[in-house]
């Protein structure tokens, strides 16, 4: 007698809040004889199907089991191995799938409650996210970071399936208006004129965005005022400005962390003591210190994230940079002076030796493409005044485009 029914894999069936629903098609039919007519009962297998997955499930039908009851107990342990994770190599699955499979194996937002993965997400997103040259929000075009943005953010998605969250919760509130590109900023047609009269070529140019008092006073005169580190934690900043620019903080998941102690007495506690959360490493500089900083990249979100409505087009970098550089050890003889593009952390996905506290950044500034000039004393001052420089006019050196 043929036999087909099912059985579920999952936990429950699939429901409105976002559960998954797996199942398995059990049948006695897979045995073929010379002339590939079914022979029934002599062999047993399995097909996967399901609504709402959360990952992948194996496509291809399972046979070669000798009971119903050996079919059924096979298909429930795939499903529980692919859903830990263990796929085997080889195996051809989405790109979602492969990064949420990936990020079963290595669980590190499980300590993140439901306001720090709003965080993570909408600063992953404002990555993502940009102005288009019709003032339309869109995503940035396909580059070597796109990958690891699209990655990161399927791995939170994953998170709050594991969680249980009803989709979108919480992701459906975003933390900051000014994580989204505002499309609406006066004078945005502007600069996307200004973009298409030009031609950049990348390395070749560096933008200051800001407000046309100040950088038509630069442009004409030289005029550049410096301002001290500490000085972008205030809080009347916006988002896309304010920083803690003296210190910054890495999280490492317990799993990531080699404790020998633990290793070499595993039976100091038995049951073991379940880890409260991440792991923190604060890195704090050793001082306070001078900080420029400009664009390697000309975007139209750029001016409404700086509140700008003007921006130096730096077009010969080189001599812009030893002008400001010297200006500035002229008052400051004994200091050393450095200038390099921004290198930005995931928190959560990096080590200690990647940490420069002058040098990197939080990676939800990473759609910025910082470059900076810093000045460093030669001892220690936690209190810096700004610094005034006169270099002379930028006239050579510099374009001024007025929104």
């Amino acid at each position: 007698m043929l036999e087909v029914y099912p059985i579920l894999l999952s936990e429950t069936e699939a429901t409105k809040e976002g559960a998954e629903g797996v199942y398995a098609i059990i049948r006695n039919d897979y045995a073929k004889d010379e002339n590939g007519k079914s022979i029934l009962g002599r062999e047993y297998g399995y097909e996967m199907f399901g609504a709402q997955l959360h990952g992948p499930i194996p496509t291809e039908p399972r046979a070669g089991f000798a009971t119903a009851k050996d079919a059924e107990e096979a298909a429930r342990t795939e499903y529980r191995e692919w859903r830990a994770g263990n796929i085997p190599a080889g195996t051809k699955i989405k790109r979602h799938q492969a990064w949420r499979t990936a990020y079963r194996l290595d669980r590190y937002l499980d300590y993140m409650n439901e306001d720090d993965l709003c965080e993570r997400y909408w600063d992953i997103m404002n990555n993502l996210l940009t102005l288009t040259e019709d003032r339309k929000i869109g995503i940035v075009p396909p580059d070597e970071m796109m990958d690891y943005w699209s990655a990161v953010q399927t791995h939170v998605l994953e998170e709050c399936v594991l969680k249980q969250f009803a989709y979108p919760h919480p992701l459906d509130r975003c933390p900051d208006k000014h994580q989204v590109p505002d499309y609406d900023w006066p004078g945005i047609e502007q600069a996307a004129g200004a973009y298409k009269a030009r031609t950049f070529i990348p390395g070749e140019f560096l933008i200051k965005f800001g407000k046309y008092k100040y950088l038509s006073a630069a442009y004409e005169k030289g005029e550049i005022r410096i301002s001290p580190a500490s000085s972008y934690s205030d809080s009347s900043l916006n988002r896309a400005i304010r920083d803690e620019e003296l210190e910054m903080s890495i999280y490492f998941h317990p799993s990531r962390m080699k404790n020998k102690g633990l290793t070499e007495n595993p039976d100091d506690l038995d049951p073991p003591v379940k880890p409260l959360g991440n792991v923190v490493h604060t890195l704090k500089a050793p001082t306070n210190y001078y900080v420029y900083c400009l664009a390697a990249e000309y975007s139209y979100r750029l001016f409404p994230d700086f509140e700008a409505d003007c921006c130096l087009i730096i077009n010969k970098p080189k001599i812009f940079i030893e002008r400001l550089v010297n200006a500035m050890l002229a008052q400051l003889p004994d200091w050393r002076a450095f200038g390099t593009g921004v290198r930005y952390i995931d928190p959560l996905n990096t080590t200690e030796k990647d940490l420069d506290v002058f040098f990197c950044k939080h990676f939800k500034f990473a759609y910025q493409k910082e470059y900076r000039v810093i000045w460093i004393p030669p001892i220690s001052q936690m209190v810096l005044p700004c610094v005034d420089l006169t270099v002379g006019s930028l006239k050579d050196c510099c374009e001024l485009v007025r929104l």
